[in-house]
């Protein structure tokens, strides 16, 4: 088998997706067996097309060029066009009796075109039937026959306005193409800002929230000194009043002292107020309480760890999930594990990680940890392993 070579198995009754796949730019020669039912069939006696669409939504049809037949296996030595275009490409057989013109298609062959590494002798994706093409050749072979000229004439004309409206169709698609990628930045760009938006309001809503609880100490503290003050002055003024009234001589100095001490005792609340303020104007008092803890993650969906441990450590407002782990399903959406209620974030996070397959080609993603603590991969590619280094605020 040549290299260039492509084998499959067609069945005209069975309704089932065939998969094959080439590199794009690949010179391709289809060779299909046809069976009915499963039993082979004999297709010498049917004219053979094969229609497809590229994954930009160009056709394709080729038509007796590069064709043959042998009992049920077809050989189709593919136009250029249908390996132009990287990905998805669906190929259908129409068979045609010669005899009574009855048509039969088989179902799709499903043609995976991989994108070429560097694109260098890629031509235009244009619509192509290689009848027309045939034609072409036809009408100049008859040049020096003035039979049927015009309506030679007009084929050629109608050849020409078709080519021109597939190449306007392009021109079309290619500047629909751009209005999209450009869109796609816009939105980008926005999502970028929002993003940063919201990180200012969380940080703004957190220095918020450390001020006031530091006024709140300080109002505690300095509501308790105005109370002892006010007990001071009432006691000092009962004290006068018993002056006035010149009661015992002892009484009255045991008064005084307690008035002396507690009025000491002010002083030092007051002085403990001020070196207080002094230490958050300062910032040397400890604003918020500090917790350093971490615990395991347990993996769901056939996720196993492959080197290290799978852990998510919280240091003060900081929460960071670590993990090195393989095997597990790679769709979108798909849950990874569940964060403990205390290392959940207050809103949607997302995170980057690194993905490789099983050659270690590296693809970069996005996981999404959500406020129930669920952390889903947010992005699928064809993957064996992912690995997180991530962090993110309570």
């Amino acid at each position: 088998m040549a290299i260039f070579d492509l084998k499959a198995n067609i069945d005209l009754k069975q309704n089932l997706n065939l998969y094959t796949t080439c590199k794009q730019l690949d010179s391709l020669n289809l060779i299909l067996s046809v069976f009915d039912n499963s039993v082979q069939t004999n297709l010498t006696n049917y004219n053979v097309r094969l229609k497809a669409m590229k994954a930009d939504k160009v056709p394709l049809v080729q038509e007796h060029t590069g064709i043959s037949i042998s009992s049920n296996v077809i050989t189709i030595e593919t136009d250029e066009q249908l390996t132009i275009t990287s990905g998805k490409t669906l190929i259908e057989l129409q068979f045609t009796d010669k005899g009574t013109g009855k048509k039969k298609a088989t179902f799709n062959l499903v043609l995976i075109v991989v994108s070429t590494t560097l694109e260098v002798d890629r031509g235009i994706s244009k619509a192509t039937y290689t009848l027309l093409e045939e034609l072409e050749n036809k009408l100049d072979q008859a040049s020096d026959f003035f039979e049927n000229i015009e309506d030679a004439i007009v084929a050629n004309n109608n050849l020409k306005k078709t080519i021109s409206n597939s190449e306007t169709a392009e021109s079309n698609l290619e500047t629909a193409i751009t209005n999209a990628n450009n869109k796609k930045n816009e939105v980008d760009e926005a999502i970028t800002n929002a993003t940063n938006k919201i990180e200012e309001v969380e940080q703004s809503i957190i220095n918020a929230n450390n001020s006031k609880t530091e006024l709140d100490a300080s109002k505690t503290i300095a509501d308790t000194t105005k109370i002892d003050l006010d007990n001071a002055n009432v006691q000092a003024e009962k004290n006068i009043e018993e002056l006035n009234k010149l009661g015992d001589a002892t009484d009255l100095a045991a008064k005084v002292q307690t008035n002396t001490e507690n009025i000491s005792k002010n002083t030092k609340s007051i002085e403990e107020v001020n070196s207080q303020m002094n230490e958050i104007a300062n910032n040397k008092l400890d604003k918020t309480a500090y917790i350093s803890k971490s615990t395991s993650l347990t993996l769901l969906n056939n996720w196993v760890i492959e080197t290290g441990t799978a852990e998510v450590c919280i240091e003060g407002k900081l929460v960071s999930i670590r993990a090195n782990i393989k095997g597990g399903t790679t769709t979108d959406s798909t849950i990874i594990t569940v964060l403990p209620e205390e290392y959940r974030p207050k809103e949607i996070c997302m995170l980057p990680f690194i993905s490789c397959d099983a050659t270690y080609n590296y693809i970069s993603g996005y996981l999404m940890v959500y406020k129930n603590g669920q952390v889903v991969i947010g992005y699928s590619a064809k993957n064996t392993r992912v690995i997180i280094n991530a962090t993110f605020n309570l």
